[in-house]
């Protein structure tokens, strides 16, 4: 993503956030991972999450009420107070972060699950083998990487225009870059 895209999208999420935006209830297929793979499957119930992009909480607020201890990080404050305000016992957990983070730099801690919900679509692939060997790297042994995508059949993909250095390009009345 070029840095005048990553300015155009955290200025639209910074404003959308500012009234209101994000999630009151985890999305169903996150409750489903968490119940019918970590917990059944893998016997996952309890340890540290990394919810990379974690808007005001969520996810991470049902994973702390499930035995988790929450963790994340978005590149909107907005949503990180909100996120803090949610969570506040937690409050020291959650970062601002640029667009690519050295991640060791703001969590010092190896996780049991790093989850991201529908925000890896927004790097390009150079980006994203960057962040996705940060995860790597902060991962405890036997660890869990949930990551959820944006599948070429959703709604926003048919409003694909072009690509933009390596990534999708939206339609100016979507103006995202993913």
């Amino acid at each position: 993503m070029s840095n005048e895209d990553y300015a155009a999208n955290k200025s639209l999420y910074e404003t959308k956030y500012q009234i209101g935006y994000g999630l009151k209830y985890p999305d169903g297929h996150v409750i489903r991972v968490h119940r019918q793979i970590l917990e059944y499957e893998l016997e996952l119930t309890k340890g540290k999450i990394l919810d990379y992009g974690c808007g005001i909480g969520a996810h991470l607020h049902y994973f702390e009420e499930n035995g988790f201890t929450p963790y994340g990080c978005d590149i909107n404050a907005a949503a990180i107070e909100k996120c803090k305000s949610l969570l506040p016992a937690f409050a020291e957990n959650f970062h601002v972060i640029p667009y690519i983070p050295r991640l060791r730099d703001y969590f010092s801690v190896d996780f049991d699950v790093i989850f991201s919900n529908q925000v890896l679509e927004y790097f390009n692939d150079h980006d994203l083998h960057n962040l996705l060997s940060q995860f790597h790297g902060m991962l405890k042994k036997g660890g869990v990487i949930f990551v959820t995508w944006i599948a070429p059949t959703n709604y926003y993909s048919k409003h694909i225009v072009g690509t933009h250095d390596g990534m999708r390009e939206g339609a100016p009345e979507i103006r995202t870059v993913w």
